[in-house]
């Protein structure tokens, strides 16, 4: 720790903390998007709010760089001058870290994971590329205790480093044909319908497939008209049968399964007016913007207790009356849910700024 032992205070030397992600088709280019509509993804954006609250709240630097390879990351801290190194995401190869570390031996190099151990379980290196940093001096840190304690379980003592959450500035597309088209249906005297998201890219512990069928028994029971909206275009982890799967569902109801494009943060912030409920009921989580996001936008959210900072949760996420009964409740009781919910990621948010500031002391 950076500690002024005899004076017991902070030192005059300033963490200086930079988060590297490696860039993918879906990652913007640039902070403001330079006025086009680049999508931002989950990592990117919790990175993004990272930074936002160390440079706000801690009142240390912080940067976020995206690069293209593991080569492009010595320019980077060069250039910086970092105390710490955050990777973000195993994707930097163990021989690649032992060069860095090598290049910049007074740099803490930090691998920080997004995922619990059922999801890290299927990459297909991930648990030999964590012993390899770790047996070379290379930090872990995880976002989750969970994951934190798994870890340490086989040798890897890691750092409990969780995320933040902080809203962008809502903007909205009102040309948008998705959103002309829910416009459209209320218009027109289709007074019952219901818009409920399962935001987020297609994979097997998301648990897609279980909460369509749900949403559309209880919009049928209901009497609603279910838009049920998923976003295109990351289909992962070998979830191809699981996009097939909810199409044919979709195509012998009378539901409708939407798809959306990626879009940047503040824009799908906008987009979330439409939707009148939002479902994440996830075998597997460590955090979920998504649903920070309809938090901060005031719609109600059934979701898994693997999601760490809603009040109300579904205990299993494979039992389909658990998951009807808490879209009763959810819709039964809006503003108290609400209520409850911001409180409770408002209080997981002080809990992160308290474990970063303990962090970089």
């Amino acid at each position: 720790m950076f500690w002024n032992k005899k004076k017991n205070i902070l030192p005059v030397t300033k963490r200086r903390i930079l988060f590297v992600l490696k860039r993918r088709d879906d990652y913007s280019c640039d902070m403001p998007y330079a006025g086009n509509k680049s999508v931002s993804t989950g990592m990117y954006n919790s990175v993004r709010m990272m930074v936002k609250m160390c440079n706000g709240r801690l009142h240390c630097d912080a940067k976020m760089v995206v690069v293209d390879d593991n080569n492009h990351i010595d320019k980077e801290v060069h250039d910086y001058k970092p105390t710490d190194v955050i990777i973000e995401g195993l994707w930097v190869v163990p021989e690649k870290m032992d060069i860095l570390y090598g290049l910049y031996p007074k740099v803490h190099w930090y691998v920080r994971i997004h995922s619990e151990i059922p999801f890290l379980s299927q990459e297909g290196k991930s648990m030999e590329w964590l012993h390899e940093y770790y047996n070379n001096g290379i930090n872990i840190a995880c976002n989750s205790p969970r994951a934190q304690q798994s870890l340490s379980s086989v040798g890897i003592i890691s750092n409990y480093l969780p995320n933040f959450y902080c809203g962008d500035t809502i903007k909205e597309d009102q040309n948008d044909t998705i959103i002309k088209l829910i416009h459209a249906q209320k218009i027109s005297g289709y007074s019952d319908v219901i818009n409920i998201g399962c935001f987020g890219a297609i994979r097997p512990l998301k648990n897609q497939l279980l909460q369509a069928i749900v949403a559309h028994r209880w919009a049928s029971d209901h009497h609603c008209k279910l838009n049920f909206f998923i976003n295109k275009g990351r289909v992962e982890c070998g979830a191809s049968p699981i996009m097939n799967n909810l199409q044919h569902v979709f195509d012998n109801t009378d539901s409708d399964l939407i798809q959306i494009q990626w879009m940047p943060h503040e824009y799908f912030l906008g987009f979330l007016n439409n939707i009148d409920m939002c479902m994440q009921v996830s075998l597997s989580e460590t955090y979920n913007i998504c649903t920070a996001d309809a938090i901060l936008m005031n719609i109600p959210v059934v979701v898994s207790r693997e999601i760490p900072f809603v009040d109300n949760t579904i205990n299993d996420p494979c039992s389909a009356n658990e998951i009807y009964s808490m879209m009763d409740y959810v819709y039964k009781n809006k503003n108290k849910v609400k209520k409850n919910n911001e409180k409770s990621l408002i209080r997981y948010n002080n809990e992160t700024v308290d474990r970063w500031r303990f962090f970089i002391s």
